[in-house]
């Protein structure tokens, strides 16, 4: 699923029922891993699923994840280190939330037709 296109979907909601007068400034989309898990084949996206497991799982790989993080983002400049929205590449718990977001959008995307291993 797109989220931009699914942002569009709310706000025309918005505009439609509330007749011009709502506007819907910002959209947060949360998401959750499958009930199921998917498939993975084996070969690099296995490996990437697997690095992912591990990290939700074994919070001794934290520390070295946060440092290299914390690097990357002290060469970030300070106007985008300084906006309230932008990555907190040195927070482990805000990584850990990320995480759990994006391995579901990661990994289905890497499987789909076209892209991954089917290119």
């Amino acid at each position: 699923a797109d989220p931009e296109e699914f942002i569009n979907k709310i706000r025309a909601v918005a505009i439609d029922k509330g007749q011009d007068r709502i506007w819907v400034e910002k959209v947060e989309i949360k998401t959750r891993p499958p009930l199921q898990s998917v498939d993975v084949p084996d070969g690099p996206i296995e490996e990437i699923q697997n690095i992912l497991d591990l990290l939700h799982n074994d919070s001794s790989e934290w520390p070295g994840l946060v440092a290299e993080m914390a690097d990357l983002f002290g060469k970030l400049p300070d106007e985008f280190k300084d906006d309230p929205e932008s990555p907190r590449l040195d927070d482990p718990e805000w990584l850990r939330s990320e995480l759990r977001e994006v391995q579901p959008f990661l990994v289905n995307s890497l499987l789909r037709p076209g892209r991954g291993i089917d290119s």
